[in-house]
């Protein structure tokens, strides 16, 4: 580097000695016309020799004009794309948790690293001008919060053996709304509950978006209270599946003026006398249950409802809310052709 500290530092020649293993590195740029790529909104790029001797990087940057007194702009950065590839395919190939550590207390210290390095880029973009690097500030800033946490509950569970509450962990960190959905023996599920009620028509009477993945059972009573809001009345029969199914459901229901209730899987309840005033009624329900099946499969398959590919929480409520509209769109057309 030389006695200067401000003297520009050329990225090194093709066939130079390879830098030290995580060596930092400093990208700069002199002159715009010497820039290897123009880009119409930063100006230019400044490459450089990563970690390992990786393959080149392109950094975005803004140049303004160099002037005499003001050095070109810095970038100082770790290169760690390739190497982290590297870990989690010898993590993916690794059969057993026990040498699959090592590779994850590596992976673990690169993510390490490549934080600290976002951090001292950040207050360097907010010095720049321009809308591109303001974005680029944003960006790094939300990952520097949201890492650590990343982090910390990867220590947690891999290396402390810890259990880590759901409501604690980050399953995402681009879409940190994003809740861990477990029913039953089926496999862990990303996203939101969805609790839906249909009509004998097949239209969707209402549908809620729970927060925190809570019980099915919790949330029977107050779905009813909607369709009754909703339409203006209450309704003589409902159906629901297993996971709603309790003694404490039926009573409220019951003591709520809702003359029929049926739950597909009895639970605790073991006489049907209980539900539903006769077993043909019982059965009527049953089979009306097994009908709604239908619809929520015809949402997923036809209207996207398989999932949400709309941005943030507010864009998760829109795609769902706007894919149960257009599915009764479709329904009230269809009834309305029919009925003609």
């Amino acid at each position: 580097m030389g006695d200067d500290p401000s003297a520009p530092i050329e990225p090194p020649a093709r066939g130079a000695a390879r830098p030290e293993k995580g060596a930092e590195l400093h990208w700069v740029v002199t002159d715009t016309r010497a820039a290897p790529h123009e880009d119409p909104i930063a100006g230019g790029f400044a490459r450089g020799v990563g970690e390992e001797g990786e393959r080149p990087v392109d950094l975005p940057i803004e140049l303004r004009g160099h002037q005499a007194d003001r050095p070109p702009p810095t970038f100082v950065a770790f290169v760690f794309f390739e190497p982290s590839k590297r870990r989690m395919y010898k993590i993916n190939q690794a059969k057993r948790q026990l040498k699959r550590l090592p590779f994850y207390r590596e992976l673990v210290r690169l993510c390490a690293k490549s934080l600290s390095a976002a951090k001292r880029a950040v207050p360097r973009l907010r010095r720049m001008e321009g809308p591109r690097a303001k974005k680029l500030a944003d960006g790094l800033q939300y990952l520097t919060e949201v890492t650590p946490k990343v982090l910390s509950q990867t220590r947690r569970r891999l290396f402390a053996g810890e259990s880590v509450p759901a409501a604690e962990k980050v399953v995402s960190i681009f879409e940190e709304h994003t809740d861990v959905i477990r029913k039953g023996g089926r496999d862990t599920e990303y996203g939101h509950k969805i609790c839906i009620a249909a009509g004998s028509s097949t239209l969707i009477l209402d549908c809620s978006i729970e927060d925190g993945a809570p019980s099915d059972s919790a949330l029977a009573l107050d779905s009813v209270k909607r369709v009754r809001s909703a339409m203006g009345k209450l309704p003589h029969a409902v159906a629901f599946d297993g996971g709603f199914s309790s003694m404490e459901n039926l009573v409220a229901l019951k003591g709520l003026g809702v003359a029929e209730v049926m739950f597909h899987r009895k639970g605790n309840l073991v006489d049907t006398a209980l539900m539903t005033s006769s077993p043909e009624i019982h059965k009527a329900l049953w089979r009306f249950r097994a009908g709604v099946e239908g619809c929520v499969s015809f949402l997923k398959r036809c209207f996207g409802l398989r999932r949400a590919n709309w941005k943030g929480r507010s864009g998760f409520d829109r795609f769902v809310h706007a894919s149960i509209l257009t599915a009764n769109l479709l329904t009230m057309a269809r009834l309305r052709l029919r009925s003609a």
